[in-house]
């Protein structure tokens, strides 16, 4: 077997029991916040309602995007994991042009509604709703890109 495909598949059988152990692990005699439990574990891009919401957000713009952009944008949005863990530690994965690329940082929910992430020097806040499988980020500055909401699912759903 090519020892990337047995890297990636490693990788995914990794961030697959981190999540199983993070969801159905919890941590005995700690109290946390409702909004807590929501996001800790891992999350992926929602692709099926992501595609909707850039296709509304931009139109025909991305239609005059070069195929290559169109491409390393999808490979990033596909492959994006965001692990949340009860510490308040972060860690998001993506993959760019073939290359994994891999941040650690830390979060806060504040008041169930607010999620900060803190990445070095690097601090970005969104509002924040849920649906317990499902979360939606929505930046509080706004942002001059594609994508104005993030959609994620819990990891393997």
């Amino acid at each position: 077997m090519n020892t990337h495909l047995k890297n990636k598949r490693m990788k995914t059988i990794y961030f697959s029991l981190l999540a199983l152990i993070v969801v159905f692990y919890p941590a005995y005699g700690q109290e946390r916040p409702e909004g807590i439990k929501t996001v800790i574990g891992a999350w992926s891009i929602d692709m099926a309602i992501q595609e909707v919401a850039i296709s509304k957000n931009v139109g025909k713009k991305a239609d005059t995007l070069p195929q290559e952009m169109k491409e390393s944008l999808d490979q990033v949005l596909r492959s994006k994991i965001y692990m949340f863990s009860e510490d308040g530690a972060v860690r998001i994965s993506w993959t760019s042009h073939g290359v994994e690329m891999i941040v650690n940082g830390e979060y806060e929910l504040i008041e169930n509604q607010i999620l900060s992430i803190a990445i070095d020097d690097r601090k970005i806040t969104y509002r924040i709703s849920s649906d317990g499988d499902r979360l939606i980020l929505i930046p509080e500055e706004i942002t001059k890109g594609m994508i104005e909401r993030v959609y994620l699912k819990r990891f393997g759903s």
